[in-house]
């Protein structure tokens, strides 16, 4: 840690010019803490940010920067002064010079603004996971690896990375249907909801609770309707979709781990010299089952996360983290995401013009095979069949320091103080027109329902029952 000399110092050798020029060299993004003490035995006080240790992503490697504490030391010069004269936060051989009470609260004051930038930094990159300025330019495609040495390179680099069939060997490839989920936990009841035309439509206009055995039912009758129109997804109306579930995975893990291998591969790097990382590292799961034509609309998400693909193909499409100027952020609220007002599959370039400037990276996501998809990349998914994907998530206890103001927004939320009503988390008001347009009209809905034995009436959740979906 780096120190200032000790000695006597006056107060215009503490000015706040020299703290920020020792911050700028170790760098914005490392977290600092400042201090201004008194050593003589007095009264202390300190503005302090987290003392966390940062990732610096780099073309070539990633860096851990240790945390550092950024320290103006104030040393007495005149004891005797001092046991005259007590005072609070006054730093020594200034006494009580008007002056240097003004510089030290300048000092203060500027040192504030700094911490708050840091601690802006901090959490808006979550723990300096993501880079948002970060120049993506040279990534034209995603990069094929075989291995978890050749992974841990592009996790470093904060790019994403393809396991290109990598788990064609594990059970679940084989055995994985919505039919076998269907049989084998038919009563287990989930939440879904029917996807519309667009992909930008984040507004989960009916969410419905189903067992599983119903859901099986729902998906083979929608492929079966695709079939009967050639294929045409429109015509064969909206497609009903479990998206993200949390719990499924997690309370079953004992029928269904050993399918997947216990998810031999990691989305972060796990090497003794970075146990501040791999310390304390959350694991989470989701599931996603749905029939041809399922889709998620373009968002990012504030975690590192594999997504294994077990069942069917999807397409999944790529920007970089800088290109958020291009995607028209949503302002509907999403605790851990931020959305996208645009349909990646259907763009209005009339109305999102600057879409046409953002460089898409796409990739087909097969069945055997998982993509990274760092922190803070958007993405976009599409189902090209019936597919089933398993995601695998990892947040250090840095990153869930970071999440701080995540978790009061989303207090905020629940407790409709913060964009009650405009979020993903609860459906909206009804709107006949708009479901229409989507092809989700309430007589499609409740026909493709009633077909699967379920009543629409009391399968359907409230605004207030429904739970967070993201």
């Amino acid at each position: 840690m780096n120190r200032e000399p000790e000695g006597t110092q006056t107060c215009e050798a503490l000015t706040i010019q020299k703290a920020a020029r020792a911050a700028a060299r170790r760098g914005a993004r490392s977290a600092a803490s400042c201090s201004l003490q008194d050593h003589g035995g007095g009264p202390k006080r300190a503005l302090a940010l987290p003392c966390m240790k940062a990732r610096r992503h780099t073309n070539a490697h990633t860096e851990a920067a240790d945390a550092t504490s950024l320290e103006i030391t104030v040393t007495p010069d005149d004891k005797s002064q001092r046991a005259r004269s007590p005072r609070v936060l006054s730093p020594s051989g200034c006494g009580f010079s008007q002056a240097c009470l003004l510089g030290t609260a300048t000092a203060l004051v500027i040192s504030g603004s700094v911490g708050t930038v840091l601690l802006t930094r901090f959490v808006g990159s979550r723990c300096y996971l993501i880079d948002w300025s970060a120049d993506y330019s040279d990534f034209w495609s995603v990069p094929e690896v075989f291995t978890q040495v050749e992974l841990n390179h592009h996790i470093e680099v904060h790019q994403p990375a393809l396991l290109r069939g990598m788990l064609a060997h594990w059970p679940a490839i084989r055995k994985w249907t919505p039919e076998w989920f269907g049989q084998t936990l038919a009563e287990r009841r989930v939440e879904i909801y029917f996807w519309g035309r667009s992909g930008a439509d984040w507004k989960r206009s009916r969410i419905f609770e189903v067992t599983l055995n119903q859901f099986a039912k729902l998906v083979a009758q929608h492929n079966e309707r695709i079939r009967d129109h050639g294929g045409d997804l429109a015509a064969a109306g909206p497609a009903p979709y479990l998206q993200e579930d949390e719990s499924l995975f997690d309370e079953f893990s004992y029928l269904l781990m050993p399918d997947v291998m216990n998810l031999p591969f990691r989305p972060f790097v796990e090497r003794s010299r970075d146990e501040a990382f791999t310390e304390g590292m959350d694991l989470s799961h989701a599931l996603w089952i749905g029939p041809t034509g399922a889709r998620t609309g373009i968002h990012w998400d504030s975690v590192d996360a594999l997504l294994h693909q077990i069942h069917g193909m999807k397409r999944v499409m790529l920007w970089p983290p800088s290109a958020r100027s291009f995607l028209y952020p949503s302002a509907k609220y999403n605790h851990g995401a931020e959305l996208s007002d645009v349909d990646a599959s259907y763009p209005n370039l009339t109305r999102f013009p600057r879409f046409a400037q953002a460089r898409t990276i796409s990739t087909l996501l097969d069945a055997g095979s998982a993509l990274y998809i760092p922190a803070g990349w958007w993405h976009a998914v599409e189902s090209l069949d019936t597919t089933i994907s398993l995601a695998l998530r990892s947040q250090s206890k840095c990153e869930r320091r970071a999440a701080w103001a995540d978790d009061a927004l989303l207090w905020l939320h629940r407790q409709g103080l913060y964009k009650p009503g405009d979020c993903v988390c609860h459906p909206p008001a009804r709107d006949a027109r708009r479901d229409a347009e989507q092809g989700m009209g309430t007589d499609r809905v409740d026909a493709a329902l009633r077909k699967a034995g379920i009543d629409p009436d009391d399968a359907e959740y409230s605004p207030a029952e429904s739970s967070d979906i993201h």
